[in-house]
Parts: structure tokens; sequence; C-alpha cells
């Protein structure tokens, strides 16, 4: 479920006003706030949330330069202080590095068909300027950048923009994006296409651009009554209807979306709105809100930053629920940034008359901010474009200039400094802050860009440390990965192709954000239950009695004991040490009675069993006597076949010889290891007993005794390296193993504990993601194929019970806190207590149920086939969402493989199923609405 944090903006006001973040080093930009249940540091990208003793003596210990005893709080405070003084050395590594542009953007001109209500670029009494855009200055410029792109082996990026709109310059446009190919072709690096547009053009060009561009930043301010009032035609007429037309246009040709609306005092109040329709209607995933700059019919006061604060975060949390983005460009707490400056971005803006500016507001015929901030120019006597390196240094020098209490404030090293403003380079404010400016405007900013900082940090804490108890244990994490992509690749051992992954990965981060990755989550955690357990049963013995007598299901059992927790798990487990008699002898009653209720079901009962897999916890953990009577007892009132296929999880160290004969004389048939790494310092650190070595034998052993044998492997483990990581991958392949799940590390209250104390942890989704690309290819080279978005596999791994749903059957869950699947409706279980405490009148203790709705049936064949690896074209088209295909293979999430009439995930599509998931269920609504009449969600 999407949690209300309605809270957080109305507290904007008060708490963060009275309790704002303060610098609490002497020199370093690390900050600190209270929180109800303690305190939290922050540091640019990153925080920690500590007990209010452990705060105070940490802060004391810099004041004071004293030693820290505690060893924790001594590796915190280093931990801490590192990435502070990564913060400053980045920040004077960018102050320090020469200018060298690896993004062109192109200010086609000022001529303009709307005439917007705010606009700042010209005033609207004034003549459409003449287009003089010299082609000769754009081969040259083009060339500059691609020769730095080529030498940083980046792509060679585009923005076309302009003072009004870049589109009526259509000729021009079009050149440009041949000229900018042709030289990304010469020196042989990729081409990546960004245009800025009012979407007011015919449908050709709306079409053309959709087809020859990456991206398309549409500006459009919200719902028709907001976009006709605020950005009508030069004549007065409705623009709305017509953007429609435009967006879809663009989407069909496969080009990726975003928006950018510009908010007034007037539109506030109807953000939601404006997300709605920008969601709903012009089917748009990411979205910048940005306040009006210079707006004759009022700007943003001051005090309307509070106001502000808290429509945009409500806001934000509605798009969230969509499944798009809302953000702000003047304030990114993830990423170290200053103000606009294309000097701090290397970017070389060229306008129409062969000269480069520092700046985006620098209007084409202006003998202002365009002559006075230029920075370069094409000079035809050598076919050049010159840098003016002379200007550029002094230019450079102010805009990273961080004066007065702007070095006091959170947002020191990710703001905007209130540009556009005030201009750093223009004007000269010594060491006055934002705050204390006598632009309005500027303080609007400085204390909006504050206070959302702070909100966002609060809600990445909150996100990080919320458990059952309600505590803030201590834990460091980013806000984000930050790590450069290429130190990543430099990692990888040699025979991983490197360039595969650095490809994949620019396609993916053109369309996704890659750091955001989450995992798909059942319809019960994402709008909780509909029913309790009682009605949720009556649902479950209806569904179960109308299904055919032929129709197989598959079945999991969940058994909660492990001997211990080891550190980096956060499955629910229980560990009863002593008590283990007396706990597992009340949950076999609890898990026989419930196998009885089911049984009673004629028709269910009856029905071919396809496979039981026994999960944990460390399901042989059990006397052999106990799992041995579930399986009889299973055996007896189910309709098992000599095809039946018996999983069960494992740790190595219980698969001794005599074991592996009793689970065959069960008649388990397959194996599931949880190895998660062979790198041996690293196996000790998370708390598995054997060494790599037992572990390789015993695997062998399994296999040897005839067992279908698979693994499980986790990338992002504390101290984990690429090369042993990788060295892991080979290790395992050579002894044969039929197939391996692989997963990242999953932060939760369960294992945050045993995280805080691992050196140096910090996750980075980023490095996660090129770990997991070079296995998928360790894997793909060995003939493995994905049979699940994330299990590697041989044909005798079948991997029955996580395909269950691709070959349409149900699940029937067994045990506490395992939820199972009858004719679209969902149930869970509770945890143990309330499971084994529960209902005496021969029903099964349920937490609760929910219906699938027609929208999500709609989508259930697409989210099946996804899941399991590989989605046939055909199935698109009948969830409505043929269109994605495009967009998918542009952003390399899934390949096809000659005629056949499927697409195969790739490693990103495996890393992205979740968005690619809610991408269909989108599409699927949209066909919903329009063919039955179903309202979307």
């Amino acid at each position: 479920m999407i949690k209300d944090r309605t809270s957080i903006p109305e507290a904007a006001s008060a708490a963060f006003a009275d309790a704002p973040f303060r610098r609490i080093h002497p020199q370093l930009p690390v900050f600190r706030m209270e929180s109800r249940e303690g305190c939290i540091f922050y540091t640019p990208g990153r925080f920690a949330a500590l007990e209010l003793d452990d705060a105070d003596k940490l802060e004391q210990s810099w004041k004071k330069e004293l030693p820290l005893v505690d060893p924790f709080l001594n590796h915190l405070s280093g931990w801490i202080l590192e990435q502070a003084q990564n913060t400053v050395a980045s920040w004077k590594m960018q102050c320090e590095m020469t200018f060298a542009p690896e993004c062109l953007t192109v200010h086609l001109g000022d001529a303009c068909n709307l005439a917007c209500s705010y606009c700042f670029t010209m005033p609207r009494t004034k003549p459409l300027l003449p287009l003089a855009v010299d082609e000769a200055a754009v081969r040259a410029a083009a060339r500059l950048v691609a020769e730095t792109c080529a030498r940083e082996q980046k792509p060679f990026t585009l923005i076309l923009t302009g003072g009004g709109e870049p589109a009526l310059h259509w000729k021009e446009l079009v050149h440009t994006v041949d000229i900018t190919r042709a030289a990304a072709r010469e020196h042989n690096i990729q081409w990546f296409g960004y245009i800025a547009t009012n979407g007011v053009m015919p449908l050709d060009h709306a079409r053309w651009l959709g087809k020859n561009m990456n991206r398309v930043g549409l500006s459009c301010d919200g719902p028709p009554d907001i976009q006709n009032s605020q950005r009508p035609l030069s004549g007065g007429s409705a623009t709305a209807r017509m953007i429609e037309q435009t967006a879809k246009a663009i989407r069909a040709e496969g080009a990726s979306l975003e928006a950018r609306a510009t908010v007034t005092p007037g539109t506030l109040h109807r953000l939601a709105d404006i997300v709605t329709y920008l969601h709903g209607v012009l089917d748009i995933r990411s979205i910048r809100l940005e306040p009006v700059f210079k707006n004759p019919d009022g700007n943003f006061a001051p005090r309307d930053a509070a106001v502000f604060v808290k429509h945009f975060l409500s806001a934000r949390d509605l798009a969230e629920s969509l499944g798009c983005s809302l953000f702000v460009s003047g304030v990114r707490p993830d990423e170290i940034h200053g103000s606009y400056c294309d000097i701090f971005i290397n970017v070389l803006r060229l306008l129409p008359d062969g000269t480069a500016s520092a700046c985006f507001l620098s209007p084409v015929s202006s003998t202002g901010n365009g002559r006075a901030l230029q920075i370069g120019y094409y000079d035809a006597s050598s076919g050049k474009f010159v840098l003016q390196d002379d200007k550029i240094e002094t230019f450079r020098k102010k805009a990273f200039q961080i004066n007065g209490e702007c070095a006091q404030c959170i947002n020191a090293y990710h703001c905007d400094r209130s540009c556009p403003g005030e201009c750093f380079l223009m004007e000269s404010r010594g060491s006055e802050p934002c705050t204390g400016s006598k632009n309005e405007e500027a303080q609007f900013r400085c204390r909006t860009w504050r206070l959302l900082s702070e909100a966002w940090i609060r809600r990445a804490v909150d996100d990080a440390t919320e458990n059952d108890s309600g505590q803030l244990p201590p834990i460091h994490l980013p806000i984000t990965g930050r790590e450069s992509i290429g130190s990543l690749l430099a990692d990888l051992p040699a025979d991983i192709n490197v360039d595969a992954v650095h490809d994949q990965w620019w396609k993916a981060r053109q369309y996704y954000l890659l750091e955001n990755r989450t995992m798909p989550s059942p319809v019960w955690a994402r709008r909780g239950f509909e029913h309790d357990g009682a009605t949720a049963w009556r649902h479950l013995r209806q569904a179960a009695e109308n299904a055919s007598a032929n129709t197989p299901f598959a079945c999991y059992i969940h058994i909660p004991f492990c001997g211990g927790r080891c550190g980096f798990c956060d499955c629910y487990t229980l560990h009863p040490g002593g008590r283990m008699a007396h706990l597992e002898a009340r949950y076999l009653e609890a898990l026989i009675a419930e196998m009885d209720a089911w049984a009673g079901i004629s028709a269910l009962a009856q029905r071919p069993v396809s496979t039981v897999h026994f999960g944990g916890g460390t399901p042989n953990c059990l006397r052999a006597a106990s799992l041995e009577r579930l399986v009889r007892h299973f055996q007896s009132r189910f309709n098992t076949t000599p095809q039946t296929e018996w999983g069960l999880e494992s740790t190595s160290r219980l698969l001794t010889a005599d074991h592996l004969r009793q689970l065959r004389l069960l008649g388990f048939t397959r194996l599931h290891v949880g190895v998660q790494t062979l790198e041996e310092p690293l196996r000790r650190l998370i708390g598995r007993r054997e060494a790599s070595d037992v572990v390789a034998r015993r695997i062998k052993e399994a296999r040897d005794a005839g067992f279908i044998t698979s693994v499980d492997l986790i990338c992002g483990l504390p101290g984990q390296t690429a090369d042993g990581f990788l060295k892991s991958v080979e290790r395992l392949l050579a002894l044969g193993i039929h197939g391996a799940s692989l997963y990242r590390l999953n932060v939760s209250a369960r294992n945050r504990r045993f995280l805080k104390t691992a050196a140096g942890f910090s996750p980075d989704a980023l490095a996660d993601y090129v770990l997991f690309h070079a296995a998928h290819q360790l894997f793909v080279k060995s003939g493995y194929r994905k049979n699940h978005f994330c299990h590697f596999s041989l044909p005798p791994d079948q991997n029955l019970y996580y395909t269950h749903a691709a070959r349409g059957e149900d699940l029937l869950a067994l045990g506490a806190s395992s939820d199972g699947l009858f004719d679209g409706y969902r149930y869970r279980h509770p945890l143990y207590k309330p499971y084994v405490d529960g209902n005496r009148d021969g029903s099964p203790s349920l937490q609760g149920g929910v219906m699938e709705t027609p929208l999500e049936r709609m989508a259930r064949n697409a989210t099946v086939e996804l899941m399991c690896g590989a989605i046939r074209k055909s199935t698109l088209a009948e969830s409505g969402a043929e269109s994605l295909a495009v967009r998918w293979l542009q952003a390399g999430l899934v390949e096809e493989d000659g005629d056949d009439p499927v697409f195969f995930l790739t490693a990103s599509g495996s890393w992205l199923v979740n968005d690619m998931i809610c991408e269909v269920e989108k599409a699927s609504s949209l066909l919903c609405s329009r063919e039955q009449g179903i309202s979307p969600p």
C-alpha cells in the first residue's frame, strides 16, 4: 500500500522551520536534525539514523577532537567524515576541471506560436526574431563535442531548445539532427537526442520527433482549463487538444516522453489534477514541476514555501502510486550540483549566430547576457569552434563559490542557488545568502528547496529504518547510488564483455531510473486486504470447489524455523534454540490441521499436484520424524503422482549423505541451496558456517545423488568484490549446478542491525546492477536460460514452483506468512503465533484475502510471463501493451530470437521487471477503459 504522508508537508512550516538541519562539523558538510525517535546525521547523498546519546557523542568528538571508545561509533564517524570529504573533493574537482563539452545544446531561435501568460524570454508584443542558424557553426561545435565524448567514451547528446518553440524552425531542426548524428558516427560513438517543445505542431512533425529523438520534453501545465488559460496560441485559441494528439503520436513512434509543468500561485492547489492529467491522459511517467519565474500575474513569495512543499509532496505521493516520478530540478539531494550554468555541466550552448553562451536564458538577439556570458564562437577562417578559456575560468570560479550562510545550508552542494532568479555570474552578492536577498523569488526558491530536502531525507530515513517496533536503529544508507559506471566496469574481469554491459546501461538509463529498482510485490501488498480471514476462506472454498478436477495445482509449505539467523537474511524465520521441540510440535499440529481443512474440499483433493515446495527458514532443520510426518500426511490427503516434483530449500550444512538419503526416500527430487557466496571471508561475515570447499563438495554430492540442484546467489553483500562474486559464479558453473537464482541484497528491519556493523557497507544499486549484468553474461554463455526473471536454469531444472502461474495453476500455500492464489483470489497467512493460535473451527488461520480486479485480470498473463523471463508478442497485444515493445527494445530490456514470436528479458529487463509490469498494467487499464467502459484506477 502507498503510505499516506500528508502529515509530512503539514509539519513542514512548523517542525522543519523550528528544527532544521544544522551544520555540526567545523570544516565538512555534516548536518544534524532531531527526529521523533532519535537523530538524523546527513552529508550530501548519505544519512545515518542514530539514538540521541550516540549522536551527542559523535558531535562532541568532532568539536573537541576526542577519540571514540565505542567501535561502532568510531566506524560510523569515519564513514560519515569520508562521505563528507568525498563531497568536498568532488565539488573541488568539478571546479578545477577543464571545461570539456559533452553535450551540444542548440538554441534554434525565439520564434513562438504561443502567448504564455508568464513568458520570460521575450515580451508578447515583440515581433518574431529572424532565424540565422549557422550550419557551419553547428558542424564545428558538433565535432568539438564529439571529440570530447569519444575521448571520455560517452555518447553524443544533442538538446534542441529555443527561447520560443524550436520545432517552428523545422528545416534547421532536421539539419541539426543530421549533422550531429554524422559527427557521432564519425567518432564511433552513440547518439542521444532530446527536444524541449510546447507540443503544438503538425502531426507529421510529431511523428518525426517520436521516430528520430530518444526523448521529448513536453511543456504542458496540466488539464485543459489550466493549459488553455496559461499557454494559449498567440491568437488566444486552446492548445490542450493539440498537445494530446502530439503526445500520442510521439509515443506511438517509440520516443520517451517527459513533461515540464510550470506551477503558478493560481494552480498550486491543483497539483493532484495536474499529475493525474499528465499521467492518465498524456501517459507521461516523468514529470518536472517548476515554480513560475517572473510572472506578471504574481510570483511566489517567501511565505509560500511551506505551502508549495505541502502540495508538492502530496502530489509526489500520488505520482508514485500511479507509477511515475515527480521532481523539481532546483534541488537534487542525490546529485552533487550547482546552478543551471552550462559550464557546470559541460554543456556547449550554441546560439543561432554561431556564438556559445554560459546561460540558458540568453536571448538570440541580446547584447546583454548573450554577449556578456559568451564563452565561445565559430571561427570561419579555421572552420573550428573556439572556446574562450579565460572567460570560462572566470565564470567557473564564480559559479562554484559557496559563500556565507549558503555554506551552512543542507543544500550547499546540491542546489540551484536561486538561479534563474539571481545570477552568480552577472551579479555580485558577496556573502549574502539567498534568504537575505532582496529578491523575493530567490528567497522563495531557497526556502522551498531547503524544506523539500529535509522532507526527502526524513522520508528516506523512514523508508530505510521502519520496522515493527518503530525504533530507528543506527544504519547508513545512500539516497541513491552515485558511483561512476566507468570505475565499476573497470573492476570486471577480462572475460566479461564490458562494452555490452555499458551499452545495456546506457540504453536503459535513457528511459528508466536504474537506481530505483524494486522487486514486484503481490496485490495484497499494494492494495491491502479486502476481506478478513473468515471471509477469505469462504471465497477460497468456492473457488476451489468450482475448479476442474483435472487441473493441476502447485503447493508451497512454509517452515519458519532456522538454527540461527545469518546476518544478511531478511526472511521471516524463528530461532527456537532449546524450545525447538515445543514450537515444532505446535507448528506441525497447525499445519496438519490446515492440510485437512483444504483436503476437505473434495474437488481440490482430487486434482493432481504438480509440485510441493518446502521453503523457509530452513525446512530440513525439522527433525527427521517431523519432516516425514508432514510429507506422508500431505501424500495421504492430496493427489500426488510420480510426476509431482518435491522441492526443498536448504543450507549446504544440512545436506549430509544420511540426510540426502532420507530426502530421496521421502520423494524429494529438487534441492535449492542457499549458497549466497563462495568468497571465504565474506561467508564468515554473513554467518555461513561451512568453508567454500565443503559447500562445493555437498553440492556435487547432491547432484551425484540424482537431485536437481540449484542455488541462491546474492549481489550487494557488504565487502563483496566483483572478482570474488564472479569467481563464485564460475565455480558453481564448474560444479554443474542445474540452476541459480540471482538476487540483490534486500535491506530491511530484519537484517539492518547486522548491516550497521559491516565495515564500509553502503548499498549501491548501480554497482549491484553491474554485477547482475556480469553474472547474467556468464550464465548465458554457459547455456543457461531464464525460466524466471532472476532464475537461470539448464533443461532438468523446470523450477515448477516459481513458474506455476505460467502454467495457469492455482497455488495452495500452507503455513505461517505464506500466500497463495486460487482463480484470481490471493490470500495470506499470519505469522507464527496467530497461525498456531488460530481458528479452532476446522478452517485455516488466514490473515486476509483480496480479489483480482478486471484490470489486473487483463494484465495477468503479461505479468506472469514477464515474471518468468519472456513474453509472447501475442500476450502483449492481448493486454493492450503491444506499443511497449518498441520502447523495451530501444531500452534494451528485451531481445528477439529470430522469428520466435517471443521477447526474452535481457539482464536490464530482469533488473527492471517491476517497471515493465507497471507499464503493462497501465496499458491494460487504458484498454479496459476504452473497450469495456471500465474507469482506470
